[in-house]
């Protein structure tokens, strides 16, 4: 069923919103909140609170105007129900970039530490070979390479999984 604002609520039933506000706050109107802690009325509500003067508006409305209010109503609800859903994608995606974010920076730190480990030991010793520091080089990427993926296969499989979740 659909949720009205109580701006809307007060449109459709022709009550003055102060006077809806103090139904609320007496508690002669029951409220629930949205997922952005709005608080909404169900039409169902609505109904039984004000049928009767719900009625004498229908009464004045021509058929028209009836069906485009009905219409109105559904894709209100239509699109209360999307904007909730996209919230929860939003919020999934976003811990996702936040988990990225992270394990990009232990990355770029551990880059780091190995680089310092590399000149500490170039100091110390020798220049190295060309073919040493190529060897070296193919073998951090290597490890790189395999703890990304390792690290990234979860994220990339509950990625997948939302995808199918929104294309159903």
């Amino acid at each position: 069923m659909g949720r009205h604002t109580l701006a809307e609520a007060s449109e459709l039933t022709g009550v003055d919103l102060v006077t809806l506000w103090k139904q609320v706050n007496d508690g002669s109107v029951s409220v629930k909140q949205d997922p952005s802690g709005h608080d909404v009325l169900e039409t169902g509500e609505l109904l039984k609170i004000y049928e009767k003067r719900l009625e004498l508006t229908a009464e004045s409305l021509s058929a028209s105007e009836k069906n485009l209010i009905v219409q109105m109503m559904q894709e209100t609800a239509q699109l209360e129900s999307r904007a909730m859903m996209l919230e929860r994608e939003n919020r999934t995606l976003s811990e996702c970039v936040d988990e990225l974010r992270q394990e990009r920076n232990a990355w770029r730190d551990q880059t780091r530490n190995l680089m310092t480990l590399i000149k500490r030991r170039m100091n110390r010793s020798e220049t190295p070979s060309a073919d040493a520091l190529e060897s070296a080089k193919r073998e951090i990427e290597a490890q790189i390479k395999d703890k990304w993926a390792a690290k990234l296969a979860p994220l990339v499989a509950r990625l997948q999984r939302q995808l199918r979740k929104r294309g159903a």
